[in-house]
């Protein structure tokens, strides 16, 4: 689960696009530290801007900054909300290192509560007045990305991806990124195709709209903002002398998932100069899910020009994932991204924008792995993350990082064997792509070993009929067959039950299938994406209504399908041959042996089903997999069953269609 998470922060695309780099020979990296000139404290995210240009940068947490100043003389100007703004007049020759001290400007007291319910609302609108007359302008721009990710556990930095690429935005087709170098912790070991994406990772809060996890939020600048959320001016600042208002932000409807925080309006140009936005309490995800905070935090600036365009983001996430007796340490992601050198209105290459692809690698730049090295490309890296750079090495795995806790853990934990055999496969990836193709035969001729202790692990649970279901699971896989199989004996029907899946690849990277799927045991009537039979089961041990209903079943499921890997999307059909049986309730025991009655497990029609299975599904979704994130997928398919089908007891049809947007 950990591991998946990380991949979740991962996009897996590639192609091969060379692009050219140069850099100007007047460039000039000017850096230093920001600091507050009355307490002396670094200022975090403080924007350095070279006038007359689209170039910019932010500070890190520790108030440091690098940027390149591509052609001299030049100006650059360092300012921050609260702060008298500074210049600083670069000539040629001049010094690289500038420290900066910033003189906070006072907040105005006047009394502002009688009249802010009013002016909020109007401030705002006057924004999205402003917002859709200059966003008619733009058809898209091009930018250079920088984007960093930080994963944490409940002790410290366990990983660092980065990436920098060319991006370009067009109105009507959306992102397409040139990566130019990327850079991570040893432990990471991604391969091309999961590199990170530097500009289409970066959340725009001037949008519209907005998603978030699967989420799909309406902006605050959104034309129809100021019916869904309640504005309130709070205060007022100063950046030099220009008015800053302060507004609060509240969803009205505390039911519905939206922004709550404060946006920051510059008087002038009635524009968003500064956003510290989170999902509201609405934001919810299903169990295992416990918790999920989110966080923004980004900074507008016109640059001198008529748009209004993010210099960059700072994201902070903590996703808690647990339920009774299984849970996992705390895992915490950030992200600091920086937009620079935009270029708005630029032609958009007709090349990048035919391929569906919204990453593509440039991928002798990236080879070089050079450009992230280069002083002023960069945020600079916090004192913390200098230090995990270091620290962390290849044997320090996510695996290990997020391990499973509770009394369940074992049930669930990869042993080493395991994480051995996915790495060599990743290995074996990296390899292909990179045209290693003697390392690859090599592997390829690597035996299959049938050792009966490798890959095997106990298989678990607890409900009203079979009492306590005790297993075992064997996988065996090579690189064109996976089988897998499950012995069980269930105390409360005492009933043995099996399960065996063979499953044979083919054709290019194995995309197309095909499944035998055998069953003798008890299933669940009705699929959940919510609950798995090991939330259930400590539901019932502890004293709750079990939630599913059960039925005993032989049968034999036959599918053949393919993986359409650029529209990620599975296209599979198949033909279904079961024998039904009712079964009753066995046991209401629960660890606190309290009086606690089961309801009646129902009985069902007995007999032979045949049927034939029709089904698209993407993000390679299961039919019972938790929706633990809220990711995007849809998962359409058709199930239909006659008496004149392979003597079939039963007549129906059945849609099973799930949208998550």
């Amino acid at each position: 689960m950990p591991h998946r998470f990380s991949r979740f922060c991962v996009l897996t695309v590639l192609c091969l696009l060379p692009v050219s780099i140069s850099f100007a020979q007047t460039e000039t990296i000017v850096y230093g530290v920001v600091t507050d000139a009355e307490t002396g404290k670094p200022l975090a995210f403080v924007t350095i801007h070279v006038e007359g240009t689209y170039q910019a940068s932010i500070t890190n947490v520790n108030g440091r900054y690098e940027i390149r100043v591509e052609h001299v003389p030049a100006v650059l100007r360092i300012s921050h909300i609260g702060y008298a703004s500074q210049k600083i007049q670069m000539d040629e020759g001049a010094p690289g290192e500038y420290n900066i001290r910033l003189e906070p400007v006072t907040y105005e007291l006047e009394e502002i509560v009688v009249t802010a319910e009013d002016l909020g609302p109007n401030i705002m609108r006057k924004v999205i007045e402003k917002k859709q007359a200059w966003q008619k302008a733009m058809q898209g721009f091009r930018v250079e990305a920088y984007t960093r990710l930080t994963l944490e556990n409940d002790t410290g930095i366990v990983a660092i991806m980065e990436s920098l690429s060319d991006a370009f935005w067009d109105r009507e087709k959306g992102w397409r990124e040139v990566l130019k170098s990327k850079r991570e912790t040893s432990n990471m070991d991604l391969d091309f195709g999961e590199a990170v994406p530097a500009a289409a990772a970066v959340t725009n809060l001037y949008d519209d709209n907005i998603d978030v996890g699967g989420h799909n939020l309406m902006g605050v600048t959104h034309p129809d903002a100021v019916a869904h959320y309640r504005f309130r001016l709070v205060g007022r600042r100063y950046l030099d002398d220009q008015l800053i208002y302060d507004i609060s932000v509240i969803p009205k409807n505390k039911l519905v998932s939206a922004f709550e925080g404060q946006v920051s309006v510059l008087d002038s140009a009635y524009a968003m100069v500064e956003a510290s936005l989170k999902p509201n309490q609405a934001f919810l995800f299903p169990p295992p899910i416990r918790g999920l905070s989110v966080n923004f935090k980004q900074q507008f600036s016109d640059f001198g020009k008529a748009f209004w365009l993010p210099v960059g983001l700072q994201f902070e996430a903590e996703l808690d994932i647990g339920i009774l007796g299984l849970y996992f340490p705390m895992i915490k992601m950030s992200q600091l991204s920086r937009l620079s050198g935009y270029e708005v209105n630029a032609v958009r290459p007709d090349s990048l924008y035919a391929k569906r692809r919204v990453l593509t690698v440039d991928s002798v730049a990236v080879r070089q792995d050079s450009l992230l090295n280069r002083r002023g490309v960069v945020v600079p890296l916090s004192e913390v993350e200098q230090t995990a750079y270091v620290r962390i090495d290849s044997t320090m795995t996510l695996e290990q990082a997020f391990e499973p806790r509770g009394f369940l853990a074992r049930f669930v934990k990869e042993d080493e064997e395991e994480r051995e055999e996915r790495r060599r496969r990743r290995r074996e990836r990296r390899n292909r792509r990179e045209g290693q193709q003697g390392q690859q035969d090599q592997n390829a001729k690597e035996p299959v070993h049938l050792n009966p202790l490798k890959n095997l692990k106990p298989q678990v649970w607890y409900n009203r009929v079979d009492g306590a279901h005790l297993g075992v699971r064997k996988t065996l896989q090579a690189n064109w067959l996976e089988l897998s199989g499950v012995g069980a004996y269930n105390t409360g029907i005492k009933r043995w039950s099996i399960n065996g899946v063979a499953k044979f690849s083919w054709g290019e990277r194995q995309r197309g299938f095909l499944e035998l799927d055998y069953l003798r045991g008890s299933e669940k009537r009705y699929p959940s994406h919510l609950f798995s039979r090991w939330h259930t089961s400590t539901l019932s041990l502890f004293g709750k209504e079990d939630y599913f209903d059960f039925f005993w079943n032989k049968r034999l499921n036959t599918k053949v399908g393919y993986w359409f890997r650029t529209l990620d999307t599975t296209v599979s059909a198949g033909v279904n041959v079961e024998r039904h049986r009712s079964l009753a309730e066995t046991t209401h025991y629960t660890l606190f042996g309290n009086d606690f009655v089961q309801r009646v497990n129902p009985a069902i029609d007995p007999g032979r089903l045949r049927s034939v299975v029709f089904r698209v599904r993407t993000n390679k979704t299961e039919e019972e997999e938790p929706v633990f994130v809220g990711r995007k997928q849809v998962d359409v398919m058709v199930e239909h069953s006659r008496p004149g089908l392979f003597s079939s007891d039963f007549s129906f049809t059945r849609y099973h269609f799930l949208f998550n947007p």
